[in-house]
């Protein structure tokens, strides 16, 4: 099987079909399919999610990578989490917070996986809406046809509040609701 990622060049590409030796009469087939990512992998993504929507994607085959965006609220804590739905794999997904470049956000940022879900905590300490990006792979690069369902949420509740130190409030979620 021969895969081109997002961003190859519309052009003429040729392939080379070459027996065994001293078998010049072999049979084969060749077919060619067109699969569209659901999302792409880079900031020029279609996905975009807003909070408290489910938002459904696939882990399509080896090495997807899909983006989606979300415009963080200036001084949230966000939950966000993500379920494996209809796993036709051994391998489950993986998330990461990422940057336009791709570069991995982790100052304030938690992730705790238990069972097909893996919960997100990610504080936006910027005064402003900040960009970020939501990356979501296979765990393992062989991984196909993974389905998947992110929910984001605001998670500001009376009983949490963020003062002082943000990362030892981080380390120190301990709610069972938030990771449940």
């Amino acid at each position: 099987m021969l895969t081109f990622a997002n961003g190859v060049k519309a052009q003429t590409y040729y392939v080379e079909v070459v027996g065994a030796e001293g078998d010049a009469d072999a049979d084969y087939s060749l077919g060619v399919a067109t699969e569209v990512d659901d999302y792409g992998s880079t900031s020029k993504t279609e996905g975009n999610f807003e909070t408290d929507n489910p938002y459904p994607g696939e882990i399509q085959w080896a090495n997807d990578q899909d983006w989606i965006k979300l415009s963080a609220d200036p001084l949230a804590l966000y939950r966000i989490r993500i379920t494996d739905s209809n796993t036709n794999s051994t391998s489950d997904t993986s998330i990461e917070l990422v940057d336009s470049k791709g570069n991995e956000i982790t100052e304030y940022v938690r992730i705790r996986t238990n069972g097909d879900t893996s919960t997100m905590a990610f504080f936006n300490d910027s005064s402003r809406t900040s960009t970020v990006y939501l990356s979501i792979s296979g765990s393992d690069e062989d991984a196909t046809d993974i389905g998947y369902e992110v929910f984001a949420e605001v998670y500001l509740e009376d009983d949490y509040v963020i003062s002082g130190d943000i990362d030892n409030a981080l380390d120190s979620l301990s709610d069972a609701d938030f990771w449940a």
